[in-house]
């Protein structure tokens, strides 16, 4: 679904891996410009939801220098390209950030952003491809995913059977985690709640809720919810 919440899901993923490993990690983000994903990781690690701030209110200053304490391993790469791509162009991005730049974890943010059409052959190529890159490379690759139309009735009503395209995604992916959030709901705290998933995991099988994330519209940033 769209407005979920998968930016802040992602941009959470990516600090925590830039601040607590010494993992390189490439982000091909098609929805942001380079501006907007610096943005949203300040937000995340001042814990101060920039977009709310007025232009004329923010201190530019304090967030260069929060900018340099939070790129300080320089482990971060970030590809600048807007629209889709040909998915021998994407590929040999990714493998250039993964061989030229070391990275070992590449995020792509959304797949149906970045390929040529959304027609079943033209993503099951692409999963295909991801497959043997993580294998041939051992690089973990996260792929982000719309889903289809949303269940009017019931917000939280999904599965893996929904995901917007073929559903190679979900049979090539190692594992598979779902997000939903009642976005229109008249409570604020449901409204900003986002269910999280696990229906795959090929590692162990485990499968089955995986916990809530509560949205603080203050800080920006996801907090564990009920």
């Amino acid at each position: 679904y769209t407005s979920v919440g998968k930016s802040t899901f992602v941009s959470e993923i990516v600090y925590n891996i830039m601040q607590k490993t010494d993992k390189r990690i490439g982000c091909v983000f098609f929805e942001a410009t380079i501006g907007e994903t610096i943005e949203n990781l300040l937000t995340v690690h001042t814990s101060q939801k920039i977009a709310n701030i007025p232009q004329a209110d923010r201190d530019y200053d304090a967030y260069h220098k929060a900018y340099l304490e939070m790129t300080g391993k320089d482990n971060l790469h970030l590809y600048n390209y807007q629209g889709s791509s040909s998915t021998d162009k994407l590929f040999n991005k990714m493998r250039f950030l993964i061989k030229g730049k070391g990275c070992e974890v590449i995020i792509i943010d959304p797949l149906q952003a970045g390929v040529s059409s959304n027609e079943n052959s033209v993503i099951d190529d692409f999963m295909d491809r991801s497959l043997k890159l993580a294998k041939e490379t051992n690089a973990s690759i996260i792929i982000v995913s719309h889903l289809r139309k949303p269940n009017h009735s019931d917000a939280h009503n999904v599965n893996e059977y929904d995901m917007k395209g073929s559903g190679s995604i979900n049979q090539i992916a190692y594992n598979t985690i779902l997000l939903s959030r009642d976005k229109m709901s008249e409570c604020s705290v449901e409204r900003n709640t986002t269910k999280v998933q696990l229906v795959k995991c090929r590692r162990t099988g485990n499968t089955g809720l995986a916990g809530y994330l509560q949205y603080n519209v203050m800080s920006g940033r996801l907090e564990r919810g009920e």
